[in-house]
């Protein structure tokens, strides 16, 4: 019953939405709900580790948009990591394809990286908290069928870039925006965004880490020069 009024709440709330907002957040509530009571806690205390300067999140459950509102922020670095395209092979076979594997840093690995990361004792706080928004944005892409497979034919023979490139008519553009949009089926929900002011150190971090090619989140360190959003 908590958990029916939680996501009505999500769905009607009157808080710029990326346009898979809602589902994010009802995925996050989902998974909410199923942690025990000290697990939660804990949770909560290593997401409020890193908060933000400007606005701090009404719920807790809007974290769940925090990537993406980075990335609104003009901070595309990290793209990569929200999917992870699997070939659907769709009337040509592998030899005729010019299918290029998806690059290491992608969903699969982060989910990976983060579960690392947690399990280590040495780990920052900084660093554990960073990794746990981009890990509960990601469960949640990986729920959405097209983050994690592009269709290869003969017009796409480099692959549809997860449905990007099929095309429709009407208010979601493309397939992935459909399936992002959960079929037109789940309202919008209007929100501000929340990682204007971390995505400063963050832009300044990792433009550092991509430029030296250092590219394993691991590279992040836990330094006082990061701690502007603590």
């Amino acid at each position: 019953m908590r958990f029916i009024a939680l996501a009505v709440a999500v769905l009607l709330a009157e808080l710029v939405a990326g346009w898979s907002a809602t589902p994010h957040m009802i995925i996050f509530s989902i998974a909410l709900k199923e942690l025990r009571y000290n697990k939660a806690q804990k949770l909560r205390e290593y997401l409020s580790y890193m908060k933000e300067n400007d606005v701090n999140f009404p719920q807790l459950y809007e974290l769940a948009c925090w990537p993406d509102d980075l990335r609104n922020t003009g901070l595309t670095l990290f793209g990569g990591w929200h999917y992870s395209d699997l070939p659907f092979f769709d009337g040509i076979s592998p030899s005729e394809a010019k299918y290029q594997p998806h690059p290491k840093y992608n969903a699969t690995y982060i989910i990976q990286e983060t579960i690392s990361l947690l399990k280590n004792p040495n780990s920052g706080m900084l660093y554990k908290s960073l990794m746990l928004r981009f890990f509960i944005h990601i469960v949640g892409d990986m729920h959405q069928p097209l983050h994690m497979t592009t269709r290869l034919t003969r017009e796409h023979k480099e692959g549809d870039r997860g449905g990007n490139l099929f095309k429709l008519k009407g208010r979601a553009r493309n397939l992935h925006a459909l399936w992002d949009q959960a079929m037109e089926m789940l309202p919008k929900v209007k929100r501000v965004l929340f990682a204007c002011e971390c995505s400063r150190w963050i832009r300044t971090e990792c433009t550092l880490w991509h430029s030296t090619r250092a590219r394993s989140p691991g590279s992040i360190q836990d330094r006082s020069s990061l701690r502007s959003c603590a």
